[in-house]
């Protein structure tokens, strides 16, 4: 202690500061469950505590705060922090997540790490740049699209501009972020206003983000400046603060491309394992009814599924419909989040969600309950070709060698008993179909 006292420093060789981190969240923004608390929090922040003594021997403690005020989280973990080698923010909704992150990172002399947004960063700056040594380009001639400007968002778009990416966009609930957006981008997503991101079409149907700016462009050259002036119709729903006003752009033309259709000649047809246009047109139709046929067979099967459910009543058991409520529920939050919607509307309409949520689960549920009986009745069973067929087309899908699958569901014995069950549903939807009078509406016109 006296040591220590001398010379602060000897606490990272007297101590275990060296190797412990703080797993620090409010339970504002946990995946794919959104604000659930600090309580509710504590089993992901365990989790992330696991991952940390798995992977790298390092101590790591969950501490959830009952608080989500920025002033009080910042205080708190400044104060907690000299027994600390490092601290993790996890699961802090954004915007504040940024100014915690900021102000503790200025504020303290420890590692300040928040992996909702640099780790995503890290790892998503690492596929691109193995995808671009693949595909032998540059990160400076790649265009790259941020779907959702949360906390992740902004911080891929941080580590790919220090990268050396110059062509990002920025896509929110709203549409582009850019700087025609001013009063309207939160100081989190101001980035997106100095990008240079907006592609016109000076030629075709598509005016792009500003209306009548691709005409305007029209005929200048890579590094021609020009003043352009822009009036927005009265009802300009993109955004409304501009709807029947004038702005005046300066326009800086950074780069020129040119959309072509590529030339139809020999090589084009063997790409496309034809040798000929009429083959061409051929295949294409052919493709595109094949497409239509599985689209019409997969309605098909919905209709008769829920057709035969709604002529039938029964009690549907209550831990069934609330597990299937939880996964129905994580399932469209996680992919909405993907799309960009903030975390914050899911909290104003939790109660909607739950109720669709739970509805759609007790629909779900009542059908598999149908169809596992109508499998039992019928003695429907799985066979090796059904197992084969299924690794073949999810080798398709995920462009994993077949052999892969087959040791994953070797060892995931859970995993295959899910898949074995899914195909003993879908034989037994099939056995309906077959059942089933089917009339076809011919397409009007």
């Amino acid at each position: 202690c006296t040591a220590i006292a001398a010379d602060r420093e000897a606490a990272w060789t007297l101590t275990i500061k060296k190797n412990t981190v703080a797993v620090v969240s409010d339970g504002t923004a946990v995946l794919g469950l959104g604000d659930i608390g600090p309580e509710a929090a504590m089993p992901v922040m365990e989790g992330k505590a696991l991952l940390f003594k798995r992977f790298a021997d390092v101590d790591a403690w969950p501490i959830c705060l009952d608080t989500t005020d920025t002033d009080e989280i910042v205080r708190t973990v400044k104060a907690i922090a000299p027994g600390f080698g490092g601290i993790n923010l996890e699961d802090i909704a954004a915007p504040r997540c940024f100014e915690i992150e900021q102000r503790l990172r200025d504020e303290l002399d420890i590692p300040v790490f928040h992996d909702d947004q640099h780790g995503t960063a890290v790892v998503v700056l690492a596929a691109l740049l193995n995808t671009c040594r693949l595909l032998g380009r540059e990160l400076a001639d790649t265009r790259v699209v941020v779907l959702g400007i949360g906390a992740a968002g902004t911080a891929v778009t941080r580590i790919l501009l220090a990268a050396g990416v110059r062509d990002i966009i920025g896509v929110d609930r709203a549409g582009t972020l850019h700087a025609g957006r001013g009063s309207e981008l939160a100081p989190d997503k101001q980035i997106y206003g100095k990008v240079p991101q907006t592609w016109e079409e000076v030629e075709g149907a598509n005016e792009g983000v500003i209306p009548g700016l691709g005409k305007e462009l029209a005929g200048l050259k890579a590094g021609d400046k020009k003043d352009v002036t822009i009036g927005f119709p009265a009802d300009f729903a993109p955004v409304p603060a501009l709807a029947g006003k004038t702005a005046v752009y300066a326009v800086e033309v950074q780069e020129i491309r040119e959309r072509a259709l590529p030339p139809l000649d020999e090589a084009f047809f063997k790409a496309h394992q034809v040798d000929t246009l009429d083959a061409l047109k051929t295949s294409v139709r052919n493709h595109l009814k094949l497409q239509k046929e599985a689209q019409n067979r997969a309605e098909q099967r919905r209709q008769v599924s829920e057709a035969l459910a709604a002529k039938v009543e029964f009690s549907v058991p209550e831990s069934l419909v609330e597990s299937e409520t939880q996964s129905v529920l994580r399932q469209f939050i996680e992919e909405n989040m993907r799309r960009g919607v903030p975390q914050d509307q899911f909290e104003k309409d939790k109660k909607q969600l739950f109720e669709g949520a739970r509805k759609a689960a007790a629909k779900r549920v009542k059908i598999q309950l149908m169809l596992a009986k109508i499998a039992e009745a019928e003695k429907l069973q799985v066979s090796e070709e059904d197992i084969d067929g299924f690794i073949y087309r999810e080798s398709v899908r995920t462009q994993q060698k077949p052999e892969k699958l087959v040791k994953t569901l070797t060892n995931d014995r859970e995993q295959l008993r899910a898949i074995q069950q899914s195909i003993i549903f879908d034989k037994a939807v099939d056995f309906l179909v077959s059942k089933a009078t089917v009339s076809t509406v011919q397409p009007k016109g």
